[in-house]
C-alpha cells in the first residue's frame, strides 16, 4: 500500500478514523528529540520494520501514536517496541523539556498510552479489538495462530491502557503470562502468589492453547487446574453442620457483600476453568484421565452447590424471622403454660418465662406456633417502681399499673391475651446447672421444653433509666436502638440472600454434558448469553450503607443497595485490618503498628487480646473508593514512633445521635416475604439521599436559610469542610478548621495522629486531646467510641484511662453507636477494664459480626471455640466466623488453620487450606503459626525457604521434633544439601537411615561430614531400599554399576536395575535408560533411547538434561528422523548449557550471534573460531585447549604466550588459562625445600604474585620440581617449553614432559600431549592417527575439551582427521553435555 507523508500521518491511519486529536507540541521540547536517536532508524535489520518506521514521522508523537493505532488495523505488530520507545521519548521531551539522553531507567519503562491521541470512538474500537482477541484465545485455533493472537494482545498493552473492567482483567492476565514467560525460574505457584489464582489459571489456559508443555508438564497443568478448581468450588459458602441446635448470626456470617462478589467471580470463571481440564492436548495425558478429573470436579461442584442452596434456604428463613421479630410486634396468645421462675436476671430483677401458644403462628418464622416470653417478676417489679412513684406523672403511674397487671396475667397463666413482644437477646434456662445457655433461647430441663425466647414489651421499663430508678438496667422490655439495627440488618441480609440465590440458580443451570462434549463452543455461547444475566449492584452501591442502619436508627434500608450511613463515615474500631477493592468502597481508616512485623503481642497471640489486629492503613475519598483506588499508608509512609496504632472511626457529622424515642418505631411489621420487607430501590435511594442531604445541612455551620442573617455572628460563621474534603486536605487546612471549632476536623486530625499518616507523626496523646475537645462540641456517640477504643488499645494510656475507655465504648454501644459494638463486646469479653459480662459481650459482638466487623467475628469465634464464655462450644459456629475474619485478622487465620487441619469438622477438613492459612498468619506475626507455616513452605514451595528455616522453624529444628526433622530432611534431599542431610541423619542415624535408605546410600556415594565415601555401604542401603519397594533405589544401584570407577563395572546389571525402576515409574531410571541406550558403546538402542528420554522430558520439562538430550537426538537423527528445526525449537527453551547453546548456534549458522556469546565457554569460542576463521577466537580457546593453538598458528598467529593472551583479549575481556595448573594460585615465599614449594614459587614468579614477574626464574624452579616427578610441574613445564616461557619455544622436551604428566593421570596434560602429537611440537613427529588415540585417552581421564574436539571432528569431518558422522558427533556431544550437567 502506498503511503503518504502528511504531517506525520500514514494514509491508513487517516482512513482508520479521525482518530487523532490535534495535540500542540511544546516548541522547546523538539530541540532535544534527535540528540541521541537516529532519525532514519537505518540500523534496523528487519527490512519490513525499517520500511514501516521510515514511513512514520518519528519526531511527531501524533504520527507515532497513529502508527501504533495502525498496527491494530493491519494486525501487524512489527516494530511495536521501536514505536513505543519513541513515543515514550517524545512524551518525556515534551513534558520535561530535557534531552532524552537524561531519561532514567524508570522513565524508560513507563507505560505508554495512545488513548490521549484518540477520539472516544477510537478508544472504544481498541477496547473491542482486545475483547475480540481474547475471545479468539478461548476459541479452538491452532497453536501457531494462538501464539500470534497472544503476541498481538501483548503488543497492544504496550501502548494502550485498558479502560473497562473486562479489558483490565485481560491486561492482568497478559501481565502474569509475560512474567511467567520472561522468568524461566518461575513456577505457576509463583505466578499465583504474585498475581492471584485467576491470573495464574489464565496463564495455564495460554499454555494449553500454545500446547507449550516445556516448563510445566501437561500433568502438572492438569494437577494445578484441578486443585484450583476445587479451591474455587470451596469458596461457595455452605453450612458445616446440617443440624445445629439453634441458628444464630454466626451460622450465616458468610452471607456478606464481599462473599457475594467472590461468588459472582466463581459464576463467571469456574465453568471456563473446569473446561481447561478437557482442553489439555498432550500424549502424556490419556483421555480417560481428563474425563475422570472433570467428572470429579463436576461431582464436587454439584455437591457443594446443593449444600449452599440449603444454606440460603435456612438463611432466608432466619433473616425473615429476624426482620419480623427484632422490633416490637403484636401477638394473640391462646394459652399460657405455667410460669417458669428465675430463668435469668436483669440487674437485681428476677426474670420469669412462660410458654405461650399463639392463635396465629409468627409470619416469616418457621414452626412458631408456640414461643417463650420473658418478663420481670411482678412482685419485684412492683416494689421497684413503688420506690419512685412520687416522681411519676399521672400518665406514668397508669402505665406502670397496666404493665404490672399484664405481668400478673402472665404469671396466672390466663388465656386469650394480646401482647407486644420482641425477639430476645437474653439467655434463659430452667436449670441453673446449664452453664452456657444460648442467646435468645429458652432451655428447659427437657429438650422438648426448649424454644425461641421473646421479651414482653413493657413501656414502663423506660422509667428505670428516666427516673434513675435503675439507670444501668438494659432497656430489653422496651423499644431500643439495637433492635432497630438488627431489623435493618436482617432486611439487608435478605436482599443479599436474593442476590446469592440469583447467582446460584444460574450456576445450577450449567450443562456439564455439553461442556464436556464441546467445551469451546459451549463456553463461547455461555459467555455471550450469560454475561448480562447477573446484574449485581456495583461495589459503590453496596457501600452506600454498609451497616444496615443509619446513625440515628431512622429510615428503612434498601435491601438492594446495602445498609449504613453516608459514604463519609470511617469504619469502626475493630472493623477491618486492611482496605482494598474487596471492601466495597467503604471509606476506612485502619492504622498500622509502627513496623509491620514487630514482636507485637496482639499480632502474635491467638487470643486476640487488644483491639489493634492491624497491618495497613488506608484513607479514601468517595470517588477513589468507588474506583477501587484507596490510598494505602503502609509502614513505608507512616511516621514511626514508639506508639502502636489502632483502628478508628470518625463521626460523619457534628449532630448528636438522636434518642431512640425519636426514631420511627412503627415502620410496619416486616412480613414473611422479602417483597413486603423491601421498598422499591428507587424510593429507597431517594430516601437515603434526602437523609444524607438533611444530615449534611445539620453538619455544617453555614446558615442554610435564604433569609437575611439576623446577627453579625451568623454572617461571620466559618464554613467548615465536610469529612470527605477533610480527608484530602493538607494538615494546615485541617488545623485551621480545628482552630475554628469544627468537630469533624478535630476527629480527622486525631485520626492522623493515631496512625501517623497524612503529614503528622503518630501521637496518641494529641489524638486523645482532640477527641476530648470534639466530645465537648458534639453529642455524637461515634466520637465516644473512637476515644474509648483509643484509650483501651494504646499502651501510652494509664490503667485508669483504659477503664474510662472501656466504660465509654460500652455506654456508646448501649446508646446505639454501631461503631462501638465490636470494641464494647471485646472489653466485656476480656473483663480487664470493666466487669466481665459474657452475655452482653455476645450481644454486641453478634451485632458487630453481622455487620461484617471481622475482629468481632474473630472474638465471637473464640467464644464458640472456648465453650466456657457464655455459650456452648460450637466449632460449627466458629468455622464461618473464622472463614470471614481470616481474610484480615491474623489470629483468625491461625485458628481457622487449626480447625480445618484437625478432624473435628470432617466436612471442613482441608490440609492445603490449612497450609495457606498458617503461612498467612505467620507472615503477620502469629508465632503460634510459625511451625506449621515453616513446614508448609518447605512442602509446597509457596514461600521463601530461608524464612521458613531460619525464622519459622528456628525454635523447632535440632530439638528432636521428628515432624520438623523429617520435612527438613526431605527438603535438603531435594536441594542435595549433603551437609544438612548428614546433620539430620547423624542426629538419629538408625531411625533415619532405616526410613531413608536411598538418601543414606547417596550420602555414602558422595561422602559427607560424618559419612565417608563407602560404595559397599551405599550398595547395602540401595538394596534395603529395593527390599522396601522404593523404585528410586533401583536407579541408585544402576548408577553404581555404570558410573562409579571404584565399584564393579557391569553395564548389564546397571541396565537391568534401571529397567526394573522404570517399570515402577522411577523418573531417574527412565532418564537413565535414555542415556545408556544413546551413549553407552556396544549397548546403543537409539529408538528405545529416544522413547525413554522423550518420556522423561514430558514428565519433567524443566530437566535440562532430558530436554537437551532429546533435542540432540532430533538434531542428529538418533532414534527419530533427523529434524534440525525441531531440535532448534527445543534448544531455544533450554537455559544454562553452553553445550546446547553452542550446538544451537552451529545449526543456526549465525556467525555473528556465535561470536556474541563466544566468551562464555571454550566450546563456544572454538565454535566461533571454526565458523568465522577469526584467529582471536582460536587464541582465546588456546588458553584452555592446545589443539586450538594449532589452528591459531595456521591462521598466522604469533606464538608467544603473551602474544596469544593479547590476541584473545581482542574478543574477550577475561581470558581464563587452564592449560596450566594454578595460574594465579600462589604467592612467592623463600621456601624452596620441597618439589611442591618449588612449583608454587615458580607459578608465583610466572604470575608476579608477591614478587616481580620473572619467566626465567620461574622456568628454573619449575624444572627443579619436574625433575622430582611432581605431576603438576611436569605439565606446566611442558607448557613453558612449548610457548618459550623462560626458555626457547617448542623446546625438544615439550612432548616428553607432557606425556610423562599424562601417564600420571593428568587430564589436561593428556589433551596437550595429543595436540603436540597432532602438530609435531617439541620433540615428536606429527601423527594425526596417534593424536586421535591420545584424544580418546584424554576423554577417559575426564578432559571435557577432548570430547568436544571429537565432536567437532565428527561434525565437520576434517578437524582431527575424523570422517563426518552424525552418529559419532551425537555420541561425543551427548557425552560432553551429560558431563556438563552432572558437574552442576
Amino acid at each position: 500500500m502506498k503511503r503518504y507523508k502528511n504531517r506525520g500521518f500514514s494514509k491508513p491511519a487517516v482512513l482508520a478514523s479521525a482518530v487523532l486529536l490535534a495535540a500542540a507540541g511544546g516548541g522547546a521540547s523538539w530541540y532535544f528529540l534527535n540528540q541521541s536517536s537516529d532519525s532514519t532508524f537505518s540500523h534496523i535489520e528487519d527490512e519490513s520494520t525499517r520500511n514501516l518506521i521510515n514511513n512514520v514521522d518519528m519526531s511527531s508523537p501524533i504520527s507515532v501514536a497513529s502508527a501504533l493505532q495502525n498496527t491494530l488495523i493491519t494486525n501487524n505488530y512489527t516494530g511495536t517496541d521501536i514505536l513505543v520507545n519513541r513515543l515514550r521519548e517524545l512524551e518525556f521531551a515534551e513534558k520535561t523539556g530535557k534531552p532524552i539522553t537524561s531519561m532514567t531507567k524508570e522513565q524508560k519503562e513507563t507505560q505508554v498510552d495512545i488513548s490521549s491521541y484518540l477520539v472516544p470512538a477510537a478508544v472504544e474500537s481498541v477496547e473491542n479489538k482486545i475483547k475480540q482477541l481474547n475471545r479468539d484465545l478461548n476459541s479452538k485455533i491452532s497453536p501457531a495462530s494462538y501464539e500470534e493472537t497472544l503476541n498481538g494482545l501483548t503488543s497492544i498493552f504496550k501502548f494502550f491502557s485498558p479502560k473497562s473492567a473486562e479489558t483490565q482483567i485481560i491486561a492482568s492476565n497478559i501481565t502474569a503470562y509475560n512474567a511467567y514467560k520472561s522468568h524461566p525460574d518461575y513456577m505457576i505457584s509463583d505466578i499465583r502468589a504474585m498475581y492471584g489464582p485467576y491470573d495464574a489459571l489464565a496463564v495455564c489456559r495460554y499454555l494449553i492453547g500454545l500446547e507449550d508443555y516445556s516448563r510445566l508438564s501437561a500433568q502438572e497443568l492438569l494437577d494445578h487446574i484441578v486443585r484450583e478448581s476445587r479451591h474455587l468450588i470451596k469458596q461457595i459458602p455452605i453450612q458445616i453442620s446440617d443440624k445445629p441446635k439453634h441458628y444464630s448470626v454466626a451460622d450465616f456470617t458468610e452471607i456478606n457483600t464481599r462473599k457475594l462478589y467472590d461468588l459472582s467471580d466463581i459464576y463467571l470463571h469456574l465453568p471456563n476453568v473446569m473446561s481447561y481440564v478437557l482442553l489439555i492436548n498432550d500424549p502424556s495425558i490419556l483421555p480417560q484421565q481428563r474425563e475422570k478429573a472433570f467428572a470429579s470436579l463436576q461431582e464436587a461442584f454439584e455437591t457443594r452447590l446443593t449444600a449452599s442452596q440449603n444454606l440460603l434456604f435456612r438463611a432466608k428463613t432466619y433473616f425473615q424471622c429476624q426482620a419480623t421479630t427484632s422490633t416490637s410486634f403484636g401477638v394473640e396468645i391462646k394459652r399460657l403454660n405455667p410460669v417458669v421462675r428465675n430463668v435469668s436476671k436483669l440487674g437485681t430483677l428476677t426474670l420469669n418465662a412462660s410458654r405461650a401458644n399463639l392463635v396465629y403462628p409468627l409470619k416469616g418464622c418457621a414452626n412458631m406456633e408456640s414461643i417463650y416470653i420473658l418478663y420481670p417478676d411482678s412482685k419485684e417489679y412492683e416494689d421497684l417502681m413503688a420506690r419512685s412513684e412520687r416522681k411519676m406523672s399521672d400518665e406514668e403511674r397508669e402505665m406502670v399499673k397496666r404493665d404490672i397487671a399484664l405481668l400478673k396475667k402472665f404469671e396466672a397463666g390466663e388465656k386469650n391475651i394480646a401482647a407486644s413482644i420482641t425477639a430476645s437477646d437474653i439467655a434463659a434456662t430452667e436449670s441453673h446447672l446449664e452453664l452456657n445457655p444460648e442467646q435468645g433461647y429458652f432451655i428447659g430441663k427437657k429438650p422438648s421444653s426448649n424454644g425461641m425466647l421473646f421479651n414482653l414489651m413493657l413501656p414502663s421499663t423506660g422509667l428505670l433509666r428516666a427516673l434513675n430508678i435503675n439507670p444501668d438496667a438494659d432497656p430489653i422490655f422496651t423499644e431500643n436502638i439495637q433492635s432497630v439495627h438488627k431489623r435493618k440488618q436482617a432486611i439487608y441480609k435478605l436482599g443479599l440472600v436474593e442476590d446469592y440465590s440469583l447467582i446460584e440458580n444460574s450456576l445450577a443451570e450449567l450443562d456439564f454434558t455439553k461442556l464436556a462434549q464441546d467445551s469451546y463452543n459451549y463456553i463461547i455461547a455461555r459467555n455471550e448469553k450469560e454475561k448480562d444475566i447477573i446484574k449485581l449492584p456495583s461495589a459503590s452501591e453496596y457501600a452506600m450503607n454498609t451497616r444496615g442502619y443509619d446513625s440515628t436508627g431512622g429510615t428503612a434500608v434498601n435491601t438492594t443497595t446495602g445498609p449504613d450511613t453516608n459514604n463519609d463515615t470511617v469504619t469502626s474500631v475493630s472493623d477491618l485490618t486492611s482496605v482494598n477493592a474487596e471492601d466495597d468502597g467503604m471509606h476506612t481508616i485502619t492504622v498500622t503498628t509502627a513496623v509491620e512485623n514487630t514482636e507485637s503481642t496482639s499480632n502474635e497471640t491467638p487470643d486476640g487480646s487488644g483491639l489493634n489486629e492491624i497491618a495497613t492503613s488506608a484513607v479514601g475519598t468517595p470517588a477513589e473508593n468507588e474506583a477501587g483506588t484507596n490510598v494505602v499508608a503502609t509502614s513505608e509512609n507512616v511516621a514511626t514512633t514508639e506508639e502502636p496504632a489502632i483502628v478508628i472511626e470518625a463521626p460523619a457529622t457534628n449532630t448528636a445521635s438522636k434518642d431512640v424515642n425519636e426514631t420511627t418505631k412503627d415502620e410496619g411489621q416486616v412480613l414473611a416475604t422479602t417483597e413486603v420487607a423491601t421498598t422499591t430501590p428507587e424510593a429507597e435511594v431517594k430516601s437515603e439521599e434526602a437523609n444524607k442531604e438533611a444530615s449534611t445541612n445539620e453538619t455544617t455551620n453555614v446558615v442554610a436559610s435564604t433569609e437575611e442573617p439576623t446577627s453579625e455572628a451568623e454572617v461571620s460563621a466559618p464554613k467548615f469542610m465536610d469529612a470527605a474534603k477533610l480527608r484530602k486536605a493538607k494538615v494546615a487546612q485541617v488545623e485551621a478548621d480545628v482552630k475554628n471549632g469544627s468537630s469533624d476536623a478535630m476527629v480527622e486530625l486525631a485520626i492522623r495522629y493515631i496512625g501517623g499518616i497524612n503529614g503528622v507523626k503518630r501521637d496518641h496523646k494529641k489524638a486523645a486531646q482532640l477527641l476530648r475537645k470534639a466530645q465537648g462540641l458534639t453529642d455524637n456517640k461515634r466520637v465516644d467510641a473512637l476515644l474509648g477504643s483509643l484509650y483501651c488499645s494504646s499502651p501510652v494510656f494509664t490503667s485508669k484511662d483504659k477503664k474510662a475507655g472501656a466504660q465509654m465504648v460500652v455506654k456508646a454501644a448501649a446508646d446505639g453507636a454501631p461503631e462501638a459494638y465490636g470494641a464494647a463486646g471485646t472489653v466485656l469479653l476480656e473483663g480487664e477494664y470493666i466487669k466481665q459480662d459474657y452475655q452482653k459481650a455476645l450481644q454486641y459482638l453478634s451485632l458487630a459480626a453481622d455487620n461484617d466487623d471481622r475482629n468481632a467475628q474473630y472474638q465471637l469465634a473464640t467464644m464458640y471455640l472456648d465453650g466456657n464464655k457464655g455459650v456452648d462450644r460450637s466449632p460449627e459456629k466458629a468455622y464461618p466466623l473464622l472463614t470471614n475474619a481470616s481474610k484480615t485478622v491474623p489470629n483468625a487465620a491461625y485458628l481457622l488453620a487449626e480447625l480445618v487441619r484437625g478432624n473435628e469438622l470432617p466436612n471442613a477438613h482441608d490440609e492445603a487450606l490449612a497450609d495457606e492459612l498458617y503461612i498467612q498468619a505467620a507472615a503477620r506475626g502469629v508465632k503460634n503459626a510459625y511451625k506449621y507455616a515453616g513446614l508448609a513452605i518447605l512442602k509446597t514451595g509457596n514461600g521463601k525457604a530461608d524464612v521458613a528455616i531460619n525464622k519459622y522453624l528456628a525454635d523447632y529444628k535440632d530439638k528432636g521434633d521428628k515432624e520438623v526433622d523429617e520435612v527438613l530432611l526431605s527438603y535438603y534431599i531435594k536441594k542435595n544439601d549433603r551437609t544438612e542431610i548428614a546433620k539430620l541423619i547423624a542426629s538419629d542415624p538408625k531411625e533415619y537411615q532405616a526410613q531413608f535408605p536411598v538418601e543414606t546410600a547417596k550420602l555414602y556415594v558422595k561422602g559427607a561430614p560424618g559419612h565417608k565415601r563407602d560404595l559397599k555401604k551405599a550398595e547395602e542401603f540401595y538394596r534395603k531400599g529395593i527390599a522396601a519397594n522404593i523404585p528410586e533405589a533401583y536407579c541408585g544401584l544402576g548408577d553404581l554399576f555404570l558410573y562409579e570407577p571404584e565399584h564393579k563395572h557391569d553395564v548389564r546389571a546397571g541396565i537391568g536395575n534401571y529397567t526394573k525402576g522404570a517399570e515402577l515409574g522411577a523418573y531417574d531410571c527412565i532418564k537413565g535408560l535414555g542415556i545408556v541406550y544413546s551413549t553407552e558403546l556396544y549397548h546403543t538402542r537409539y529408538n528405545e533411547a529416544y522413547g525413554y528420554i522423550s518420556k522423561a522430558a514430558a514428565l519433567r520439562p524443566n530437566d535440562t538434561l532430558a530436554s537437551g538430550l532429546k533435542a540432540l537426538m532430533q538434531a542428529y537423527g538418533m532414534g527419530i528422523q533427523k529434524n534440525e528445526k525441531s531440535a532448534q525449537q527445543l534448544m531455544k527453551n533450554i537455559k544454562g548449557s553452553s553445550i546446547i547453546n553452542g550446538v544451537y548456534l552451529l545449526l543456526e549458522g549465525d556467525a555473528l550471534r556465535m561470536q556474541q556469546v563466544g566468551c562464555t565457554s571454550t566450546f563456544l569460542a572454538l565454535a566461533s573460531g571454526l565458523k568465522s576463521g577469526n584467529k582471536a577466537w582460536y587464541a582465546y580457546a588456546t588458553m584452555s585447549d592446545l589443539l586450538a593453538y594449532g589452528y591459531y598458528l595456521e591462521k598466522g598467529g604469533a606464538g608467544s604466550f603473551d602474544n596469544i593472551k593479547f590476541e584473545a583479549g581482542k574478543v574477550c575481556r577475561n581470558v581464563p588459562v587452564t592449560i596450566m595448573h594454578d595460574v594465579n594460585g600462589f604467592k612467592f615465599t623463600t621456601d624452596n625445600s620441597t618439589p611442591e614449594k618449588q612449583y608454587e614459587n615458580a607459578m608465583a614468579l610466572f604470575a608476579g604474585n608477591g614478587v616481580k614477574k620473572d619467566y626465567e626464574a620461574a622456568y628454573k624452579l619449575m624444572e627443579q620440581a619436574a625433575s622430582q616427578n611432581y605431576t603438576k610441574a611436569l605439565n606446566n613445564l611442558g607448557i613453558f617449553q612449548l610457548f618459550g616461557i623462560g626458555t626457547t619455544a617448542f623446546h625438544k622436551n615439550t612432548f616428553s614432559n607432557l606425556v610423562q604428566a599424562a601417564s600420571k593421570g593428568d587430564a589436561q596434560a593428556s589433551l596437550s600431549a595429543a595436540a603436540a602429537r597432532k602438530f609435531g611440537w617439541g620433540g615428536t613427529k606429527a601423527d594425526s592417527n596417534k593424536a586421535q588415540d591420545m584424544i580418546y585417552t584424554a576423554t577417559t581421564r575426564g578432559n571435557k575439551a577432548a570430547l568436544e574436539h571429537l565432536y567437532y571432528g565428527s561434525h565437520y569431518g576434517s578437524i582431527t582427521g575424523f570422517k563426518k558422522s552424525d552418529e559419532q558427533a551425537f555420541r561425543f556431544i551427548a557425552l560432553s553435555f551429560i558431563n556438563e550437567q552432572k558437574a552442576k
